[in-house]
């Protein structure tokens, strides 16, 4: 059976979906993926209700280029009038950035439609760049779990749980929760998560199920994927060195030689490249675009910062 692939964005994020799609057709060597974009906009802040975008999104020249890879597009209005979900949830949700609460919800309703086509699902945010055979990645998914991956940076350094912190700390489950215990553990990245089919269908209707109460107040992926797993001990694996986060790698630990990056002397299969290595990586792999590929990373402008300031 075949593996199947979800992303999200919309028409202004379609320079990145342009180099993910194309690369993961370019190392998809048994043709064994299906690729399924989700049309969505979803704006606002954590202080201001979200705004939800009716209808699609994307241009007939973009349409153009996911008919021609072989992409299936999902209006996410439309995703949800089939399945009988109402929009006003969205009018009274307050998010941080315009794929929250979404992605659980569309991921969730897209892979339900696959159920008896496709063995394993995986999630990738847009950002993520595949360089060797994707079935790689999908090989390693075998366990009765979820898999995720974490990044090289701590829950007490990312803005998306310290923000969802500031939000949430009226709410009465919140008060609970001993936040502090886990501010030193590796920051759980959900630009990725994957499964089994019938696994990946369990856990995230969970998290679905999880983030719509208004009690806890997860209107946001990582801290909903964060509070499971490091105060409910929420079951999961690793995927590992297959897929490698960026952010907060420094440029001296990375280089591109004959097409590849290559990772502190490992080639991954696949690197996510949102954070300080987006644009560096941007001018390579996305034509034309015109970016300083010396631009140094934000942890070596920090540290300037600090030298800079010492007496």
């Amino acid at each position: 059976m075949k593996n199947l692939v979800i992303t999200g964005g919309n028409s202004g994020y379609f320079e990145y979906l342009v180099p993910f799609i194309t690369s993961i057709r370019e190392n998809d060597k048994l043709d064994n993926t299906v690729i399924v974009v989700c049309d969505n906009t979803i704006k606002g802040k954590w202080n201001k209700p979200g705004s939800f975008k009716k209808g699609g999104s994307f241009s007939l020249e973009q349409l153009e280029f996911f008919d021609k890879n072989k992409v299936e597009v999902v209006v996410f209005s439309k995703l949800l009038k089939e399945n009988n979900f109402s929009t006003e949830i969205f009018d009274n949700i307050k998010t941080g950035h315009w794929a929250y609460p979404a992605k659980y919800i569309y991921c969730y309703l897209i892979a339900k439609n696959y159920r008896d086509r496709v063995e394993k699902v995986a999630f990738f945010d847009a950002d993520i760049y595949i360089q060797k055979d994707i079935s790689k990645i999908f090989g390693l998914i075998n366990g009765d779990q979820i898999y995720l991956n974490h990044e090289f940076s701590k829950i007490g350094d990312s803005s998306y749980m310290t923000d969802w912190i500031k939000f949430s700390k009226e709410h009465l489950m919140i008060k609970s929760l001993d936040i502090i215990n886990i501010q030193d553990e590796f920051n759980i990245c959900t630009g990725f998560f994957a499964g089994k089919i019938d696994v990946f269908l369990r856990d995230i209707n969970f998290a679905v199920v999880i983030s719509s109460n208004p009690i806890l107040a997860f209107h946001s992926d990582q801290p909903l994927m964060n509070i499971l797993v490091y105060v409910y001990n929420f079951p999961y694996i690793e995927l590992g060195e297959e897929l490698v986060h960026m952010a907060h790698i420094e440029r001296k630990d990375t280089r591109f030689e004959n097409n590849t990056f290559i990772v502190k002397e490992k080639i991954p299969t696949a690197i996510h490249y949102h954070g300080p290595l987006r644009e560096w990586v941007k001018s390579i792999i996305v034509e034309d675009y015109d970016a300083d590929n010396n631009q140094p990373s934000l942890l070596e402008k920090i540290k300037f910062r600090i030298k800079k300031s010492l007496p």
